[in-house]
């Protein structure tokens, strides 16, 4: 009995691991660099990679093609450039105001307003054992900001079947807003108008497209391309 008890548990941790593995998306580097929380530039290959239980917590790093890869944390990552892409992706924290935490993310710089800053990453919405879920990252899906383009992971074959699961996914852009320096909180259906009339205030005439339903909630990448072009007019004068 004690042999066969042995026998169940060890199958059990092999096919956890064997799930784990499937579960990991095929590494996807590129050429780049990475500053840490001390300032100091790293330079090699950069892969956002994610897995069912990892959502950019972290990014793959290797020195060159030949060396062994580094699995640095978040925490421990201020901002992230690839040669690929000029626009540089930088960490940001997110508060959560039902339960308190606070949880780093990758996101980028829209625009910057006279009372606050948005920024913007990629919402995941992936449907998995019929239910739907939703997390931050983009396997293999690159999502167009106003800020530049968003999160690069994964590769494209994965950009609609996630990984051996076979659940399907979709990204969209999630703008969140600087509410005391390093916190932000996301911009939702239910704020917006709230958040961005004080945001935008110096703009008087997005502020009332925004009041009267001219620019709803789905017309953020909109909005905030307009406050751009608004700043743009108001540096040329």
């Amino acid at each position: 009995m004690k042999t066969l008890s042995i026998l169940v548990l060890t199958l059990l941790i092999v096919c956890l691991c064997n799930i784990q593995s499937k579960a990991q998306l095929p590494k996807n580097y590129q050429a780049g660099c990475y500053y840490d929380t001390s300032g100091v530039k790293h330079t090699g290959l950069i892969d956002f990679n994610v897995s069912m239980s990892n959502f950019y917590d972290r990014i793959n790093f290797k020195t060159s093609d030949s060396a062994k890869n580094q699995k640095v944390p978040i925490a421990a990552i201020k901002s992230v450039l690839l040669d690929s892409d000029p626009d540089t992706i930088h960490v940001y924290t997110e508060w959560d105001t039902a339960t308190y935490e606070r949880t780093q993310y990758f996101g980028q710089l829209c625009t910057s307003t006279p009372s606050t800053h948005i920024y913007s990453r990629v919402h995941l919405k992936y449907h998995a054992n019929g239910v739907d879920v939703y997390s931050v990252g983009s396997p293999g899906i690159n999502v167009k900001a106003p800020g530049g383009t968003v999160h690069i992971s994964g590769t494209p074959s994965t950009a609609t079947h996630y990984g051996s699961y076979g659940s399907t996914a979709s990204a969209d852009i999630q703008y969140l807003y600087e509410i005391d320096g390093s916190l932000t909180l996301p911009i939702y259906r239910s704020n917006y108008k709230e958040v961005l009339t004080k945001a935008f205030a110096d703009d008087p005439e997005l502020v009332a497209k925004i009041k009267n339903k001219t620019l709803k909630f789905p017309d953020m990448k909109e909005i905030i391309e307009d406050y751009q072009s608004f700043k743009g007019h108001a540096k040329s004068k």
